[in-house]
């Protein structure tokens, strides 16, 4: 899923400067989409990561 997200916010950065080399605006949307789509990947990932269900780990507090 990482190479995903970093695939999508390369392709982004990439559109990005092919929207500013050719002065055109929807592509410079495009750009913006996959860059949103980099972030909500990443922080779908971030979330999967840091949930525990309930009981699971240890009781300390070292996260905080």
């Amino acid at each position: 899923m990482n190479f995903v997200r970093i695939g999508f916010a390369v392709a982004g950065f990439v559109l990005a400067l092919i929207s500013i080399a050719l002065n055109h605006s929807r592509l410079g949307w495009a750009a913006i989409a996959l860059l949103l789509v980099s972030l909500l990947a990443r922080l779908t990932l971030r979330r999967r990561t840091d949930f525990r269900p309930n009981g699971a780990g240890s009781d300390d507090d070292s996260s905080l």
